[in-house]
């Protein structure tokens, strides 16, 4: 008896399938299955950038402390220089006098005072002072009868009118000359031109001579 199951089995799964068919015949599109919305795709993106490798960095060193600096000095106004002037040694100024005379024998005689009387430097003005030295004594003037020759040139004057009549001896002052002489020795030469007689003696030129010292 085992074909009429068979057959009935067959008939079963016959049956089934042709109400599932009427079924969804009966309904239609409605119990399709509704297709699922395809999910969204993302938007397409540029090809992705491949970053470069970082390139190790050595660590930065840390400075090591220094001192802080020093506070600035508030500025103060620079020194004034001072020089002390230069000063030139002046040569030491001459001084120096002195006196020579003639000697005729008699009691009339030419006496010469000098002195420096100006001059501080390699030379120097001198001036000779000339004097009749005599006891009683009378003479006219003479034009030009006293000389005096230093340092190579010679001065001429003239010798004055001179009356006295007494006993002492004195000195009548007769001319006087300045001239320049050179730091050192100097020969000084001083004549009378008197051309008379003094004490019954004849006296043609009465003269005096020196060498003098300026230092």
């Amino acid at each position: 008896m085992k074909r009429p199951t068979a057959l009935i089995a067959i008939l079963l799964i016959v049956v089934v399938l042709i109400a599932v068919l009427g079924l969804r015949i009966f309904l239609g599109d409605d119990a399709a299955p509704q297709e699922s919305a395809p999910p969204p795709t993302a938007p397409p993106t540029s090809a992705p950038v491949t970053a470069a490798p970082e390139t190790p960095t050595a660590a930065p060193e840390t400075p090591a402390p220094t001192a802080p600096p020093p506070p600035t000095p508030s500025p103060t106004e620079p020194p004034i220089e001072t020089h002390e002037p230069i000063v030139t040694p002046s040569p030491t100024p001459m001084k120096a006098d002195g006196s020579f005379r003639s000697n005729t024998g008699t009691g009339l005689n030419l006496v010469v005072d000098w002195a420096v009387t100006g001059g501080d430097g390699e030379s120097a003005s001198v001036t000779f002072v000339y004097y009749a030295e005599s006891y009683s004594f009378y003479c006219s003037p003479l034009y030009n009868s006293l000389e005096l020759t230093a340092n190579g040139e010679t001065h001429a004057a003239s010798s004055p009118n001179i009356s006295y009549d007494g006993k002492d001896q004195i000195r009548t002052q007769l001319a006087s000359f300045t001239v320049t002489l050179p730091r050192g020795q100097s020969a000084v030469s001083a004549v009378w031109h008197y051309r008379g007689t003094y004490s019954k003696t004849e006296l043609e030129d009465i003269t005096a001579s020196a060498t003098i010292t300026l230092n």
